[in-house]
């Protein structure tokens, strides 16, 4: 048996007096968190030497002194805002495209505090200082340790909690069979491919939603900002977003599980959704690929594969891999490839457009799956 940790998610359905405490606590952990910020900046700016999280925590404490305000919080959240924005720091100097910490906005789209110390009772969460909380989710772990826990306010209005369970797995060593394995190719009309010419045929949730959203888009903008009813019509709008969103989720959680308990060994192209967006000239071809969601598609899929002792590889390759012919390896020309159905000039064997990419990927990383394993 070994350890493992997920996260579990639920809503929230807090009092009048509960949704002050945790607003109290999201600015108050803001503040902490922007005030830090300003103060490694500057002291680095100053003197060249770095203002390290244990400088912080000691300050923390002369701090609410100087503002009381702050002892209304739960202290552990403070402290959780250290944390967060010394793993800010920590992800900027191992890779700088990721972006210099910024400063936390009252308006920004999620407000959120951690809290440690969490427990859930049937249809409750137990939080410090606060007590019982009316809950709701559809995860259950037998067994598990609750961690910390996020809570966070959607732009949705709604209120919820990420628990974060340790929990003792034994996870099966699985040999694969060669026939349960599958190459997937990226389609932006359908998500994928598989190498048996099936495709997933997802649904355009985004597009299905457009007409609604534009409407509910075009009253707020008549609306006065900042004004009672521009809140509660922006509230409107990011509900259809978060309509949109947990249909897509829905749809690609249950059809990952379906993957991982069918097949062994699942082979993506590993491509890259935000380069293939940028040569793309039309707008509503962007909108249709970043529809799908191909890159929480592979990152659900791969934890489901690995949490049954299966496997996901990322084929890499130099030379286009749907520019080959999947039976005999001749290179093709790019206006063939683009055609739904082409012969093979060398083979003479016909080819689905999408289906040779599929039955290529399955091949590289059925081979590296062997490399790697001999």
């Amino acid at each position: 048996m070994s350890k493992a940790y997920k996260a579990m998610k639920l809503r929230l359905y807090p009092t009048e007096a509960q949704k002050e405490y945790f607003m109290k606590n999201i600015g108050c952990c803001r503040f902490v968190y922007n005030h830090y910020l300003d103060k490694r900046k500057t002291t680095y700016e100053e003197t060249g030497e770095n203002y390290s999280r244990f400088d912080c925590s000691k300050d923390l404490t002369e701090l609410k002194k100087e503002n009381v305000f702050l002892k209304e919080a739960d202290s552990t959240a403070l402290n959780w805002s250290l944390l967060h924005l010394d793993a800010a720091f920590k992800n900027f100097f191992r890779d700088k495209s990721v972006g210099y910490p910024k400063f936390k906005s009252r308006y920004g789209p999620n407000q959120s505090f951690t809290v440690s110390k969490v427990k859930v009772d049937r249809n409750c969460v137990i939080l410090p200082k606060i007590g019982k909380i009316l809950a709701r989710g559809h995860r259950e772990f037998n067994n598990a340790t609750y961690k910390a826990g996020t809570i966070t306010l959607a732009p949705s209005g709604k209120f919820y909690i990420s628990i974060r369970v340790e929990y003792e797995t034994d996870i099966p060593v699985v040999e694969v069979n060669e026939d349960k394995v599958i190459g997937l190719s990226f389609k932006s009309e359908s998500l994928y491919i598989d190498s048996n010419g099936h495709f997933a045929c997802m649904p355009k949730y985004y597009k299905d939603l457009s007409d609604k959203l534009a409407r509910e888009q075009e009253k707020l903008s008549r609306m006065v900002p900042d004004s009672n009813n521009y809140k509660k019509q922006k509230i409107k709008v990011a509900r259809v977003h978060e309509h949109i969103a947990n249909q897509r989720n829905d749809f690609i959680h249950k059809l990952t599980a379906e993957l991982a308990e069918t097949y062994d060994l699942i082979c993506v192209e590993d491509v890259s959704i935000s380069k293939m967006i940028q040569n793309i000239e039309y707008k509503n071809a962007r909108k249709s690929i970043l529809d799908n969601g191909w890159s929480g598609f592979i990152t659900i899929l791969q934890y489901k594969l690995e949490e049954r002792g299966k496997q996901l590889i990322k084929v890499k390759s130099e030379t286009p891999i749907s520019h080959i012919c999947s039976e005999c390896g001749a290179v093709i020309s790019a206006d063939v490839k683009l055609k739904d159905k082409w012969t093979c000039s060398e083979c003479n064997t016909e080819h689905i457009k999408g289906k040779n990419t599929a039955i290529n990927i399955k091949s590289a990383g059925y081979k590296q799956y062997l490399e790697a394993n001999s």
